[in-house]
């Protein structure tokens, strides 16, 4: 174990360069930034048996001197690293560091920028088959990013997974046609362009702050010159915050694959996109497991009728939502099994109509509005006058759809939904066994 993975992280100490002590289940190399089991290595020459390379620097620490402790301690290898195939970055700094677009105005900043230049270079020509790169948590600036893209703009025709949470410019024209995951971040302000990715043989694809309407991946890009693969394991879209995608297990249609391709490489507006890609994603001809939207923008009468979400299974709505809306939404989507609103809203109106509804329930059964949905979870909004709603939402809708298993809402309703239970369960048996929980 000792020899097979190389790890040098940061440290507060006072040791000088060189001093060993023994930390279970390796013996220890101590550097006034540094810790690291590099001299397990260095005395037998076992460098040949490293596999993988930890890299960690914690923010408190000063980028500068870690920077030369790790290049020096690096290049005094004499065998090199040639048999290292996992690189795993964890590089935080809170100094600020200029990338190669900006005004560099300080001595610190120039010597900082090119030792990071130095350690990346090292990396990309020390660890020809490194097939793994994995660069996780933020930083504050550019320190990381500039290790990383240039290390993975040399490996990448080589690479078979890259990980990172980092803004990410990778100057290559393709990655390495045995790439099975890919996970990147990018700088939501700049031109976002990725190398050439073979689609048959990826298995994990997510890509973090993409631009809207995906006009800025050019030709040489994977949305574009890519086509979608017949069958995904897990498919996740985000649309600018507001709406957000989830299938598993998913079965496209070559249609769907083209229809897809072409939605995501064409110049359309945000609501135009999303509304096509989800009522491909949700409609009728789409198979899939489980599917899963998540919304965050309001839903009205007028953009409930544009969508066509007959498969969707489950639906959780964050912004405020207007129980007819909501009615809408149970009445449409016939698979709906599982649905979150975390404000709920009724109107004067449709306060008073309810009420006058209710009334009748105990002697003419309401029609079911849902037979579908399982689970509900319900937060109460704010009528138009700021008070707040009581439960006779959650009431009303308990009558109305005879297929609930479970409701969940604020602990200050429980108790008043539980005597509703009590007193209507003979009239509407199917409340005998609601599961009735709260946030």
């Amino acid at each position: 174990m000792a020899y097979s993975q190389l790890y040098l992280s940061c440290s507060k100490g006072s040791h000088k360069r060189g001093m060993l002590i023994v930390d279970t289940p390796f013996i220890t190399y101590f550097s006034p930034t540094v810790i690291s089991n590099i001299q397990l290595v260095a005395p037998k020459d076992c460098s040949n048996r490293i596999k993988s390379i930890s890299i960690n620097k914690n923010s408190s620490m000063d980028l500068d001197t870690f920077l030369e402790e790790i290049t020096y301690m690096l290049e005094n290898i004499n065998s090199g690293w040639s048999h290292v195939e996992s690189l795993m970055l964890d590089i935080t700094s809170s100094t600020y560091i200029p990338t190669a677009n900006d005004e560099i105005n300080s001595i610190y900043s120039i010597s900082t920028f090119d030792k990071l230049i130095k350690l990346a270079e090292y990396f990309a020509n020390s660890m020809p088959n490194v097939t793994k790169i994995n660069s996780r948590q933020k930083v504050d600036f550019g320190s990381r990013a500039i290790i990383l893209n240039r290390i993975a703009s040399t490996l990448a025709p080589q690479l078979k997974s890259l990980k990172s949470d980092v803004f990410s410019s990778i100057d290559a024209d393709s990655f390495s046609s045995n790439l099975t995951c890919l996970e990147l971040l990018f700088l939501p302000t700049a031109f976002q362009e990725i190398p050439y990715v073979c689609a048959k043989t990826l298995k994990k694809l997510k890509l973090t702050n993409i631009s809207h309407d995906f006009t800025c991946l050019t030709s040489a890009t994977l949305l574009k010159s890519a086509t979608f693969p017949e069958h995904l394991r897990r498919f996740k879209i985000s649309f600018c915050s507001k709406w957000v995608i989830k299938l598993s297990d998913v079965d496209f249609t070559s249609a769907e694959r083209n229809m897809l391709a072409d939605s995501f490489t064409e110049s359309v507006d945000r609501s135009s996109n999303f509304l096509t890609v989800s009522n491909c994603l949700f409609g009728s001809n789409t198979i899939a497991r489980q599917s899963e939207a998540v919304v965050r923008r309001e839903l009205t009468a007028s953009n409930l009728n544009s969508f066509n979400w007959s498969n969707l299974e489950k639906l959780k709505v964050t912004s405020p939502l207007y129980i007819l809306s909501l009615l809408t939404i149970l009445a449409s989507y016939k698979q709906l099994k599982d649905i979150a609103i975390e404000d709920l809203v009724l109107d004067c109106n449709a306060e008073r109509n309810i009420e006058i509804e209710m009334q009748q329930a105990l002697t003419s059964q309401l029609a079911p509005v849902s037979t579908s949905v399982r689970i509900m979870r319900l937060i109460f909004g704010t009528n138009q006058y700021g008070t707040k709603n009581d439960a006779i939402a959650a009431k009303y809708l308990l009558l109305r759809m005879p297929g609930i298993q479970k409701i969940m809402m604020p602990k200050s309703q429980v108790a008043q939904i539980k005597k509703f239970v009590a007193k209507y369960h003979p009239y509407y048996p199917s409340l005998t066994s609601v599961i009735i929980g709260h946030y």
